[in-house]
Protein backbone atom coordinates (compact mmCIF):
# COMPACT_ATOMS: atom_id res chain seq x y z
CA UNK A 1 0.00 0.00 0.00
CA UNK A 2 1.35 3.43 -0.91
CA UNK A 3 2.36 5.65 2.00
CA UNK A 4 0.20 8.70 2.66
CA UNK A 5 3.15 11.09 2.52
CA UNK A 6 5.84 11.39 -0.14
CA UNK A 7 9.02 13.42 -0.58
CA UNK A 8 8.63 15.95 -3.34
CA UNK A 9 11.39 17.33 -5.56
CA UNK A 10 12.74 20.74 -4.61
CA UNK A 11 10.90 23.57 -6.32
CA UNK A 12 12.69 25.91 -8.69
CA UNK A 13 12.05 29.21 -10.43
CA UNK A 14 9.09 31.32 -9.37
CA UNK A 15 7.68 28.64 -7.07
CA UNK A 16 10.94 28.55 -5.15
CA UNK A 17 10.96 32.33 -4.86
CA UNK A 18 7.38 32.24 -3.57
CA UNK A 19 8.57 30.18 -0.58
CA UNK A 20 6.52 30.85 2.54
CA UNK A 21 3.45 28.73 3.14
CA UNK A 22 3.83 26.43 0.14
CA UNK A 23 7.45 25.60 0.96
CA UNK A 24 6.56 25.18 4.62
CA UNK A 25 3.92 22.51 4.07
CA UNK A 26 6.13 20.74 1.52
CA UNK A 27 8.99 20.54 4.04
CA UNK A 28 6.64 19.27 6.75
CA UNK A 29 5.43 16.52 4.42
CA UNK A 30 9.04 15.63 3.59
CA UNK A 31 9.70 15.27 7.32
CA UNK A 32 6.68 12.97 7.72
CA UNK A 33 7.64 10.93 4.66
CA UNK A 34 11.20 10.35 5.89
CA UNK A 35 10.29 9.37 9.44
CA UNK A 36 10.67 5.69 10.30
CA UNK A 37 7.57 6.16 12.46
CA UNK A 38 5.17 9.08 12.54
CA UNK A 39 5.50 9.15 16.30
CA UNK A 40 9.20 9.96 15.87
CA UNK A 41 8.20 13.36 14.50
CA UNK A 42 7.92 15.95 17.27
CA UNK A 43 5.89 19.15 17.52
CA UNK A 44 9.18 20.98 18.01
CA UNK A 45 10.49 19.79 14.64
CA UNK A 46 7.34 20.90 12.85
CA UNK A 47 7.29 24.24 14.67
CA UNK A 48 10.94 24.84 13.73
CA UNK A 49 10.10 24.35 10.04
CA UNK A 50 7.18 26.74 10.29
CA UNK A 51 9.25 29.34 12.11
CA UNK A 52 11.95 29.14 9.45
CA UNK A 53 9.33 29.96 6.81
CA UNK A 54 7.68 32.67 8.89
CA UNK A 55 4.44 30.71 9.37
CA UNK A 56 2.37 30.45 12.56
CA UNK A 57 0.92 26.94 12.33
CA UNK A 58 -1.61 27.63 15.06
CA UNK A 59 -3.42 30.09 12.79
CA UNK A 60 -2.20 29.47 9.23
CA UNK A 61 -2.22 26.61 6.69
CA UNK A 62 -5.39 25.15 8.19
CA UNK A 63 -6.55 23.59 4.92
CA UNK A 64 -3.13 22.09 4.17
CA UNK A 65 -2.78 20.71 7.69
CA UNK A 66 -6.25 19.16 7.57
CA UNK A 67 -5.37 17.65 4.19
CA UNK A 68 -2.30 15.90 5.65
CA UNK A 69 -4.42 14.65 8.54
CA UNK A 70 -7.13 13.42 6.15
CA UNK A 71 -4.60 11.57 3.99
CA UNK A 72 -3.31 9.62 6.98
CA UNK A 73 -6.84 8.75 8.09
CA UNK A 74 -7.80 7.58 4.59
CA UNK A 75 -4.59 5.54 4.38
CA UNK A 76 -5.26 3.82 7.72
CA UNK A 77 -8.89 3.06 6.79
CA UNK A 78 -8.13 1.74 3.30
CA UNK A 79 -8.55 -1.82 4.66
CA UNK A 80 -11.74 -0.77 6.51
CA UNK A 81 -10.10 -1.41 9.87
CA UNK A 82 -8.29 0.78 12.38
CA UNK A 83 -5.65 -0.78 14.62
CA UNK A 84 -4.51 0.62 17.95
CA UNK A 85 -1.17 1.58 16.40
CA UNK A 86 -2.94 3.43 13.58
CA UNK A 87 -5.18 5.23 16.05
CA UNK A 88 -2.09 6.31 17.98
CA UNK A 89 -0.45 7.58 14.77
CA UNK A 90 -3.55 9.56 13.87
CA UNK A 91 -3.80 11.18 17.30
CA UNK A 92 -0.07 11.98 17.29
CA UNK A 93 -0.29 13.64 13.88
CA UNK A 94 -3.28 15.69 15.04
CA UNK A 95 -1.19 17.12 17.88
CA UNK A 96 1.93 17.59 15.75
CA UNK A 97 0.02 19.53 13.09
CA UNK A 98 -2.02 21.53 15.61
CA UNK A 99 -5.31 20.23 14.14
CA UNK A 100 -8.12 21.29 16.46
CA UNK A 101 -10.57 18.78 17.94
CA UNK A 102 -13.38 20.31 15.89
CA UNK A 103 -11.41 20.11 12.63
CA UNK A 104 -10.30 16.54 13.40
CA UNK A 105 -13.91 15.53 14.11
CA UNK A 106 -15.10 17.09 10.84
CA UNK A 107 -12.40 15.29 8.84
CA UNK A 108 -13.16 12.03 10.63
CA UNK A 109 -16.88 12.30 9.83
CA UNK A 110 -16.17 12.94 6.14
CA UNK A 111 -13.72 10.04 5.83
CA UNK A 112 -15.80 7.67 7.95
CA UNK A 113 -18.91 8.31 5.86
CA UNK A 114 -16.94 7.74 2.65
CA UNK A 115 -15.44 4.48 3.93
CA UNK A 116 -18.78 3.20 5.22
CA UNK A 117 -20.48 4.14 1.95
CA UNK A 118 -17.86 2.22 -0.04
CA UNK A 119 -18.37 -0.82 2.21
CA UNK A 120 -22.12 -0.66 1.63
CA UNK A 121 -21.59 -0.53 -2.14
CA UNK A 122 -19.43 -3.67 -1.87
CA UNK A 123 -21.92 -5.74 0.14
CA UNK A 124 -24.88 -4.61 -1.98
CA UNK A 125 -23.19 -5.44 -5.28
CA UNK A 126 -25.51 -8.48 -5.53
CA UNK A 127 -28.44 -6.57 -3.95
CA UNK A 128 -28.42 -8.98 -1.01
CA UNK A 129 -27.37 -8.38 2.61
CA UNK A 130 -26.28 -11.67 4.15
CA UNK A 131 -26.03 -12.02 7.98
CA UNK A 132 -22.22 -12.02 7.73
CA UNK A 133 -22.31 -8.81 5.69
CA UNK A 134 -24.73 -7.19 8.14
CA UNK A 135 -22.37 -8.06 11.00
CA UNK A 136 -19.43 -6.64 9.04
CA UNK A 137 -21.28 -3.35 8.58
CA UNK A 138 -22.24 -3.30 12.26
CA UNK A 139 -18.61 -3.75 13.35
CA UNK A 140 -17.32 -1.23 10.80
CA UNK A 141 -19.89 1.37 11.82
CA UNK A 142 -18.85 0.90 15.45
CA UNK A 143 -15.15 1.19 14.64
CA UNK A 144 -15.85 4.38 12.70
CA UNK A 145 -17.97 5.75 15.57
CA UNK A 146 -20.86 6.48 13.22
CA UNK A 147 -24.23 7.15 14.92
CA UNK A 148 -27.05 4.75 14.04
CA UNK A 149 -28.98 7.49 12.25
CA UNK A 150 -26.01 8.21 10.00
CA UNK A 151 -25.47 4.49 9.30
CA UNK A 152 -29.11 4.07 8.33
CA UNK A 153 -28.97 7.12 6.08
CA UNK A 154 -25.82 5.86 4.34
CA UNK A 155 -27.39 2.41 3.90
CA UNK A 156 -30.50 3.91 2.32
CA UNK A 157 -28.27 5.90 -0.03
CA UNK A 158 -26.32 2.74 -0.86
CA UNK A 159 -29.53 0.89 -1.72
CA UNK A 160 -30.54 3.75 -3.96
CA UNK A 161 -27.17 3.67 -5.77
CA UNK A 162 -27.33 -0.11 -6.18
CA UNK A 163 -30.82 0.11 -7.60
CA UNK A 164 -29.78 2.89 -9.99
CA UNK A 165 -26.78 0.89 -11.22
CA UNK A 166 -28.99 -2.13 -11.85
CA UNK A 167 -31.56 -0.09 -13.77
CA UNK A 168 -28.88 1.62 -15.87
CA UNK A 169 -27.51 -1.81 -16.76
CA UNK A 170 -30.80 -3.52 -17.54
CA UNK A 171 -33.33 -0.87 -18.58
CA UNK A 172 -34.67 -1.45 -22.08
CA UNK A 173 -34.12 1.51 -24.41
CA UNK A 174 -36.01 0.71 -27.58
CA UNK A 175 -38.51 3.35 -28.77
CA UNK A 176 -41.67 1.39 -28.00
CA UNK A 177 -40.68 0.64 -24.43
CA UNK A 178 -39.42 4.12 -23.69
CA UNK A 179 -42.73 5.52 -24.92
CA UNK A 180 -44.69 2.94 -22.94
CA UNK A 181 -46.30 3.37 -19.56
CA UNK A 182 -44.07 1.05 -17.53
CA UNK A 183 -40.24 0.95 -17.57
CA UNK A 184 -38.93 -2.45 -18.61
CA UNK A 185 -35.70 -4.22 -17.65
CA UNK A 186 -34.02 -6.84 -19.81
CA UNK A 187 -32.70 -9.94 -18.04
CA UNK A 188 -31.11 -13.27 -18.82
CA UNK A 189 -30.50 -16.49 -16.92
CA UNK A 190 -29.36 -20.06 -17.35
CA UNK A 191 -29.72 -23.33 -15.50
CA UNK A 192 -28.66 -26.93 -15.89
CA UNK A 193 -31.72 -28.05 -13.91
CA UNK A 194 -34.84 -26.74 -15.66
CA UNK A 195 -36.45 -23.96 -17.65
CA UNK A 196 -38.21 -22.70 -14.53
CA UNK A 197 -34.93 -22.54 -12.63
CA UNK A 198 -33.34 -20.53 -15.45
CA UNK A 199 -36.21 -18.02 -15.22
CA UNK A 200 -35.89 -17.88 -11.43
CA UNK A 201 -32.16 -17.21 -11.74
CA UNK A 202 -32.80 -14.43 -14.26
CA UNK A 203 -35.27 -12.77 -11.91
CA UNK A 204 -33.40 -13.30 -8.63
CA UNK A 205 -31.16 -10.22 -8.74
CA UNK A 206 -33.89 -8.12 -10.35
CA UNK A 207 -36.47 -8.64 -7.61
CA UNK A 208 -33.87 -7.87 -4.93
CA UNK A 209 -32.82 -4.66 -6.68
CA UNK A 210 -36.33 -3.60 -7.75
CA UNK A 211 -39.00 -5.16 -5.52
CA UNK A 212 -41.67 -3.21 -7.42
CA UNK A 213 -41.38 -5.47 -10.47
CA UNK A 214 -44.78 -7.05 -11.12
CA UNK A 215 -44.72 -8.76 -14.52
CA UNK A 216 -42.27 -10.63 -16.72
CA UNK A 217 -42.31 -11.96 -20.24
CA UNK A 218 -39.96 -14.61 -21.61
CA UNK A 219 -38.70 -13.34 -24.96
CA UNK A 220 -36.28 -16.12 -25.90
CA UNK A 221 -35.64 -19.72 -24.89
CA UNK A 222 -32.58 -21.60 -26.04
CA UNK A 223 -30.06 -24.00 -24.62
CA UNK A 224 -27.43 -26.63 -25.15
CA UNK A 225 -27.54 -30.36 -25.80
CA UNK A 226 -25.13 -33.06 -24.71
CA UNK A 227 -25.56 -36.64 -25.85
CA UNK A 228 -28.99 -35.87 -27.19
CA UNK A 229 -30.25 -34.54 -23.83
CA UNK A 230 -30.81 -31.00 -22.63
CA UNK A 231 -27.70 -29.94 -20.72
CA UNK A 232 -28.55 -26.28 -20.09
CA UNK A 233 -31.53 -23.97 -20.40
CA UNK A 234 -30.93 -20.32 -21.31
CA UNK A 235 -33.61 -17.63 -21.26
CA UNK A 236 -34.00 -13.94 -22.03
CA UNK A 237 -36.89 -12.02 -20.55
CA UNK A 238 -38.29 -8.62 -19.86
CA UNK A 239 -39.74 -7.54 -16.52
CA UNK A 240 -41.81 -4.44 -15.88
CA UNK A 241 -43.10 -2.39 -12.96
CA UNK A 242 -46.74 -2.82 -13.91
CA UNK A 243 -49.17 -5.33 -15.29
CA UNK A 244 -48.99 -6.15 -19.02
CA UNK A 245 -51.01 -3.83 -21.24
Amino acid sequence: MAKPFVRRPAETGLRRLAGGRRACIREIEDLLAQAASLRDVTPEQVTAIATRHGVDLATRLGTARRDLYRRLLEHCLADQELSEAESADIEHLRRVLFVSDADAAAVHDQVACAVYGQAIDQVLADHRLDPEEAEFLRRLGGALALPDAERNHLYDEGERRARQRFLERTLAHDTVLVAGRHPVVELSGSSERSLEDAIQRALAEAVRAVPELRHFEVTKIHGALEGGAIARWEVSLRASFGAPE
